[in-house]
């Protein structure tokens, strides 16, 4: 079954794909941690539930027919800001290694909580379905 027609599905698949980059940003800036003149970067965050309740409203018939159009939601949270922060070194890097390892850390949390909640839903899905076996 192709699970990434069902809403809920397509957005825990975009939530996986924003920890992605994070991690690869995240990694690129321990990367640099020595680089003179490296600016720390981060994803914009996205409020995954702001982003529901917005196409929330915009929700219309379901596509049951291949021929139907299906609106194709909006992902911002490739954009990549600058950080600002104190703790500059006389190079002019900002990378604070103890920071960045919390990042990762909390992106762990954000992936193993996403992954869980998508098999979960999947199991939910076999069980209705009774593909279950």
């Amino acid at each position: 079954m192709d699970y990434s027609k069902l809403t809920l599905f397509h957005g825990l698949a975009e939530r996986m794909r924003y920890i992605a980059e994070r991690q690869g940003v995240l990694a690129q800036n321990i990367a640099n941690v020595n680089t003179p003149g490296y600016i720390a970067k981060d994803l914009k965050p996205v409020d995954f539930a702001k982003v529901l309740t917005h196409h929330e409203a915009k929700l219309g018939m379901a596509i049951t027919n291949p021929g139907h159009v299906q609106p194709a939601l909006q992902s911002n949270f490739q954009e990549v800001k600058k950080k600002r922060s104190f703790e500059t070194t006389i190079n002019g890097n900002n990378v604070v290694l103890e920071e960045q390892m919390q990042k990762l850390s909390e992106n762990d949390g954000n992936f193993q909580q996403t992954s869980a909640l998508y098999k979960k839903m999947v199991g939910l899905v076999k069980l209705a379905t009774g593909a279950n076996a």
